[in-house]
């Protein structure tokens, strides 16, 4: 799984934000043409993923707050958190699978709404 690659980059944030990015792109160009058994395999290793993230990261992060803002200032610290809006955008696009399988129709069945719940509260 593509996912386990953060167990041995786990403390590189670059490579934690390129393993975010790429599962974020995927699930915005393919979540909608994946089936039931696929989604839940992207839902699984995006799980996994955020969990080892955040467990290695989100610890270890300190906040600080430049005394004298500039424009350049708020550039560099935006760019700083570029990891986190990847994180916050995998998980929308996790999120609409709910609601793209709650308005397709036909006999395929879709992702339970409470399989995308858990992804995304407890992944």
């Amino acid at each position: 799984k593509l996912s386990n690659l953060i167990i041995y980059y786990a403390t590189e944030i670059s490579i934690c934000e390129i393993l975010l990015r790429f599962f974020r792109d995927y699930t915005e160009q393919f979540i909608v043409m994946l089936n039931r058994e696929q989604c839940l395999g992207v839902f699984h290793s995006s799980a996994e993923l955020l969990k080892r993230y955040s467990a290695t990261q989100c610890s270890s992060r300190v906040i600080q707050k430049a005394a004298k803002k500039t424009i350049e200032a708020d550039l560099e610290e935006e760019q700083s958190y570029n990891d986190i809006l990847c994180a916050i955008q995998l998980l929308l696009n996790l999120g609409a699978k709910d609601f793209i399988d709650t308005f397709t129709t036909g006999e395929t069945k879709g992702v339970e709404s409470g399989e995308v719940t858990e992804v995304i509260f407890y992944g």
